[in-house]
C-alpha cells in the first residue's frame, strides 16, 4: 500500500504546492462568486471580490458560512437553496439525506457527491 494518496501534490516543492494552493483558491472563489447568489452576496459583505485573492494569506478575508447558515439558506430557497450551482444541469436525480445531527444535502449522478 502506498504511503500517497496524490503522490505528484504531496511531494510538490514547497513552492510548487503553494502556486497550486493558490491557483485553486482563486479557482473556487471565482467559481462560487459568479455561480453562487449565497456565496456572492456574504463575499461582498465582506468586501471580497474573486480577484482580490492575491495569496494564500487573503484566505482569512473569506467569511467562514455555518451549516445552520446553510440550512437557513435552503428554507428560504427551496429546495436546495442558492449555494448549490451546477445541481440542476449535472445531476440528474437529487435527494435529501436526514442524519440524527441534521439533514444534508446529496446530489446523486453516476457519484455520491454532497453538494
Amino acid at each position: 500500500m502506498n504511503e500517497y494518496y496524490d503522490i505528484q501534490i504531496e511531494t510538490l516543492p514547497r513552492d510548487e504546492l503553494k502556486k497550486l494552493q493558490l491557483q485553486r483558491l482563486r479557482w473556487q472563489v471565482e467559481r462560487c462568486y459568479h455561480l453562487s447568489p449565497f456565496y456572492r452576496e456574504r463575499l461582498d459583505r465582506a468586501g471580497v471580490r474573486p480577484e482580490d485573492i492575491r495569496n494564500l494569506d487573503d484566505i482569512r478575508r473569506i467569511p467562514v458560512v455555518t451549516k445552520q447558515e446553510l440550512r437557513a439558506e435552503q428554507q428560504q430557497h427551496p429546495p436546495f437553496g442558492r449555494y448549490v450551482e451546477q445541481v440542476v444541469r449535472k445531476y440528474p436525480e437529487l435527494s435529501n439525506e436526514f442524519r440524527i445531527v441534521g439533514s444534508s444535502l446529496f446530489c446523486m449522478g453516476r457519484h455520491r457527491i454532497i453538494c
